[in-house]
């Protein structure tokens, strides 16, 4: 399997359809799952075992603004914050709440 590069895709975001571009003219040779995209996140979302999508793979991308919107919502959740690494700040790591909504809701999922 390979994985389209950056400059044979044309990504919307998933929410709201706006364009999302390439930061770089040279990335047109990446792979889009690890491209550098314009104030958006582009990757690779592998379904498994229980989605009728089930061994297929997606490349999908979802704006800055959709996705802050998102997380403020509920609708994703943050898993790590890595810190503002331009103001030397320390990662943060999972808090307690976030990692007991993890397994509750991977405990929810597996008793379906």
């Amino acid at each position: 399997m390979k994985i389209p590069q950056v400059k044979d895709l044309k990504i919307k975001c998933i929410c709201c359809e706006k364009d999302i571009t390439p930061v770089l003219l040279d990335d047109d040779d990446c792979p889009a799952d690890i491209g550098n995209w314009s104030r958006a996140s582009v990757d690779r979302l592998t379904c498994g075992f229980g989605s009728i999508h089930d061994m297929s793979i997606f490349i999908i991308g979802i704006c800055d603004d959709c996705l802050t919107k998102k997380h403020k919502d509920g609708v994703v959740q943050q898993i790590y914050d890595f810190g503002d690494y331009l103001q030397d700040n320390p990662p943060k790591p999972l808090t307690g709440d976030i990692i007991e909504a993890l397994e509750q809701t991977w405990q929810d999922i597996s008793e379906e």
